[in-house]
């Protein structure tokens, strides 16, 4: 069924502005810092911008391409795909580049003072460290395992308190 053309709404004209994040000098470090999951509200703040003006760049003038080298970092997604396909890889590998994203993942959302985004991914790198000194056998050269047994053994048959009862 097709609308009526005298009952449709009239769609809302497109605004001819150009995006402040397109025109902003800090434009790079705005998708940096969106890449690396800090909040709309700090990106807003310390760049002087709206977050509803860093949500609309990101989803409408970011190519999907542009936000995935963001994420992967430096390296193209190609040498990530194809050292992942390779069947040499280890376990360790994969963690330490994972360790290496999150760095700087980290490192962003800290410079942007969001205190969210830093705490999720200091938890986040923790784990990350903490499976790889397992793997290593690191943690287990740092602390040793010591077994203490104690025994608590009380004598109360021939207590006179005992006797009592």
């Amino acid at each position: 069924m097709t609308a009526n053309p005298s009952t449709a709404k009239p769609k809302r004209p497109r605004s001819k502005a150009p995006c402040p994040c397109c025109r902003h000098s800090e434009r790079a470090r705005i998708e940096l810092a969106r890449a690396a999951g800090v909040s709309l509200d700090k990106i807003g703040k310390q760049f002087g911008v709206s977050r509803d003006s860093v949500w609309r760049h990101w989803r409408m003038c970011v190519r999907p391409e542009t936000k995935a080298e963001l994420v992967a970092g430096p390296t193209t997604l190609a040498e990530l795909a194809k050292k992942a396909g390779e069947e040499n890889i280890s376990i360790v590998e994969s963690l330490s580049i994972v360790r290496s994203r999150l760095m700087r993942n980290f490192l962003v959302a800290s410079d942007a003072g969001d205190a969210n985004a830093t705490g999720v991914l200091s938890g986040r790198l923790l784990e990350t460290l903490r499976d790889a000194g397992r793997l290593t056998g690191e943690i287990a050269r740092l602390a040793p395992v010591h077994n203490t047994v104690v025994l608590n053994n009380a004598t109360i048959i021939e207590s006179p308190q005992w006797a009592r009862m």
